[in-house]
């Protein structure tokens, strides 16, 4: 879930705006910005309370590495972004909150009818019977597997509609890179909506490029780094 107004220039930067990390008192006031900026998200349509319970799995994990920030004026959370290296965010999720869920979807079930929910609630179910499987096969069997590369993960970046277009987003996109850099991760990777233009317009800006598989591009962006050891040697080597 990401979400960014690409026309950030026509507004000066916000000065009154402080980052800091999100707790879990915090997650009322990132719930309401959640609603704000993804009404129509699957998520929303469900209501707070599962809003609420997605944003606990990601602070509570188990996760290898999560940096969840909050960008705050006046108190008053305005916008944020969770990141890092998670361990199922949506797999997780569904699997801890299974009862939960079906119990809302029973006393929503107009909800199937909506193909964009229909799409994500089904490509939830069919996440964790594939994770469930490939373990399966994995226990039964000894292989040598070639280890992925590490990849630093936006999970979600959102700004309350009052406060876009004040560089907000930037600023929370670029304290997620430079935790990325400071932990020597070698690239970061996102996905947003293909149908999005203005976000994906907002993330090439930022160095992020479409990564396609088959010929086909689906969403998923990639931003190669450079090592935080690279840049200090490059440094020296400058003066």
């Amino acid at each position: 879930m990401i979400q960014e107004n690409a026309k950030n220039e026509t507004r000066p930067l916000r000065t009154d705006v402080a980052l800091r990390d999100i707790e879990f008192g915090d997650l009322p006031e990132v719930v309401d910005v959640h609603l704000d900026s993804f009404p129509q998200s699957a998520l929303s349509r469900l209501g707070p309370s599962i809003v609420d319970r997605y944003y606990r799995w990601q602070l509570e994990g188990p996760h290898k590495k999560v940096r969840a920030v909050g960008a705050f004026r006046d108190g008053k959370c305005v916008g944020f972004s969770f990141s890092g290296e998670f361990n199922g965010s949506t797999s997780g999720f569904l699997k801890r909150n299974r009862s939960y869920l079906a119990g809302m979807v029973m006393l929503k079930p107009w909800l199937l009818l909506n193909p964009l929910f229909f799409d994500r609630f089904r490509s939830g179910v069919k996440l964790v019977v594939f994770k469930r499987k490939k373990k399966e096969k994995v226990a039964g069997a000894v292989t040598d597997q070639i280890p992925k590369q590490r990849s630093y993960g936006i999970l979600s970046i959102a700004v309350a509609l009052k406060y876009q277009q004040y560089g907000i987003g930037k600023i929370l996109m670029a304290d997620a890179e430079r935790e990325a850099v400071e932990c020597d991760y070698p690239q970061m990777h996102l996905t947003v909506s293909p149908d999005n233009s203005k976000a994906v317009r907002f993330y090439e800006r930022l160095g992020w490029i479409k990564r396609e598989e088959n010929g086909d591009w689906r969403g998923f962006m990639v931003k190669p780094l450079i090592k935080k050891s690279s840049s200090a040697n490059a440094g020296i080597s400058a003066q």
